[in-house]
């Protein structure tokens, strides 16, 4: 006979599959003789039928196998880069509140957090009830996003089992791996659900992921050749002012204390961080439009990044960790941060993002609030740096900017 997968729910071990014209005739996974069949709502199988000894005059399947000819239809994620983990697999990141008051379900991130080598995954003080460790969120939607692009996330199918996962590129207290592993969905969309972080051969979990998968998934890799990663401070930056100070202003990145110094010419000052985001987005707006036509205050405004930037230089001169690398998910690209101190030299309140160009050079691309910039950077690695770390200071929203131009 011949029918298709209709529903598979892995844990309990059996599924239904839809034949035309038909009740649905139930199996167990362990009759499936054909290693390729992924138990997929929709894949079309063939298999012998016999009654079903639990329910008299009802169908139950063996040897199960694919119909000649059908083929998978191969996965495509598309969209904001954000959005690829969610579209790939049925995965809780945030904590739930069922009921409305009563149970709060914790998001998988708790496990993870608890198994990886310590690190604070928070931005200082209390964060937001529903997503405790926000650092940690945006790292492992994004890293998704990079493995997915260089084709290391792995799929097997082993006796009517399917199962997928990737290396996160985190590592416990021992310095071993740990990855993200995922059953199939017993839903059609998303394909995949989250089954465990795990190490390899660590309880069950880890021996499914060893069982399953060999070699297993490598870790990410951002770079290729240790200079992508090293600042020469030695070669000039040639700043684009358009990006770093305008476009910067008007996105609210500035601080508000070093803006109060430099109102241009017909902008009445108002504190930004007192006015609704609709006021605050017009205010910042006027602000670029009037900075444009005073020359003056502009060249201040310049002035006083250039020099920033030759502290910044200095300081990555007498200690080349200064320098921190980071990934740009869309552009797929590495760039450096510097910090950028414009209200006490000893306070970075800005990074700027330095990236090489096909010369030789550097150019000072755009600068990012720290936070922002911190995510960027921990994708890469976690920073070891006496400038950049998580805190409480801004936003901390992942803010998946390409370089300009890109």
């Amino acid at each position: 006979m011949e029918g298709q997968i209709k529903r598979f729910l892995p844990e309990q071990g059996y599924g239904f599959i839809e034949v035309t014209g038909q009740p649905d005739v139930f199996f167990i996974f362990k009759s499936i003789e054909d290693n390729s069949v992924r138990c997929e709502p929709g894949e079309k199988v063939e298999f012998e039928a016999s009654e079903n000894p639990k329910k008299p005059g009802r169908l139950m399947a063996s040897n199960i196998r694919l119909v000649a000819g059908f083929k998978h239809e191969k996965l495509q994620l598309s969209g904001h880069p954000g959005s690829y983990l969610y579209q790939w697999g049925y995965i809780q990141l945030d904590d739930s509140d069922r009921n409305g008051k009563s149970y709060t379900e914790r998001g998988v991130l708790h496990d993870l957090a608890d198994i990886a080598l310590v690190e604070d995954w928070k931005y200082g003080g209390t964060q937001h009830q529903r997503t405790p460790f926000p650092i940690l969120k945006n790292y492992l939607i994004y890293t998704f996003y990079k493995q997915y692009c260089d084709k290391k996330v792995s799929d097997a199918t082993h006796a009517g089992q399917s199962w997928a996962a990737f290396n996160t590129g985190l590592v416990d207290d021992r310095y071993e791996p740990i990855f993200a592993l995922f059953g199939r969905n017993d839903r059609s969309s998303p394909p995949w659900k989250f089954f465990a972080f795990c190490r390899p051969n660590i309880d069950r979990e880890g021996q499914e992921l060893v069982s399953n998968f060999n070699p297993l998934p490598l870790a990410p890799k951002y770079f290729g050749n240790a200079e992508d990663v090293i600042f020469d401070p030695d070669t000039t930056i040639h700043p684009r002012y358009d990006h770093i100070v305008h476009d910067s202003i008007e996105k609210n990145r500035y601080p508000p204390t070093f803006l109060q110094k430099h109102v241009p010419l017909g902008i009445e000052w108002k504190d930004p961080t007192r006015l609704r985001k609709e006021e605050r987005d017009e205010f910042l707006k006027d602000f670029r439009r009037k900075l444009k036509t005073d020359a003056s205050t502009d060249l201040d405004i310049r002035n006083r990044i250039n020099d920033a930037i030759d502290l910044a230089v200095k300081r990555a001169r007498w200690n080349f960790k200064t320098a921190i690398p980071l990934y740009h998910p869309k552009a797929n690209t590495i760039s450096l941060l510097l910090p950028i101190a414009l209200v006490d030299d000893n306070k970075a309140d800005l990074a700027l993002v330095v990236s090489r160009t096909a010369a030789g050079g550097y150019s000072g691309d755009t600068v990012y609030k720290l936070n922002w910039a911190y995510n960027h950077a921990r994708l890469v690695c976690r920073p070891d740096s006496d400038w950049l770390t998580p805190t409480g200071d801004d936003d901390g929203d992942f803010e998946d900017v390409s370089l300009p131009g890109a």
